[in-house]
């Protein structure tokens, strides 16, 4: 008699098939967590950020001036808000995203969700 044992990660995070384990440290203690690879790449990418943020930051602030790096970062927002736009109009303009419910109870539904 054989006995077969089969082990599945599953995501930490939207309990899916994960793709990869993710090693890291915080307040010098050691974590692995199972991720899709999306969810791996989107902390991949938010750990480059606050890497390389504030050494770009500094870069622009030597080398051009505290204000030219206000204006650079306030270029940022509107540059993402430009690629946001079309996705807005899009859920807006879509019927079947209309809500008879007022937008307060939305609001306080995604609230619960997000302290929860």
């Amino acid at each position: 008699m054989a006995q077969r044992v089969v082990v599945t990660l599953s995501d930490d995070l939207d309990g899916g098939e994960a793709a990869e384990t993710v090693d890291f440290g915080l307040d010098g203690k050691s974590y692995e967590i199972d991720l899709s690879s999306a969810n791996a790449l989107t902390g991949i990418s938010a750990n480059l950020g606050r890497v390389a943020g504030p050494v770009l930051g500094a870069a622009i602030v030597g080398v051009i001036g505290t204000g030219w790096a206000f204006a650079v970062n306030g270029l940022s927002f509107v540059i993402v808000a430009i690629f946001l736009l079309p996705l807005l109009l899009t859920h807006f303009t879509d019927p079947k995203n209309q809500s008879t419910e007022p937008p307060w109870q939305a609001f306080r539904e995604g609230w619960r969700a997000v302290t929860s």
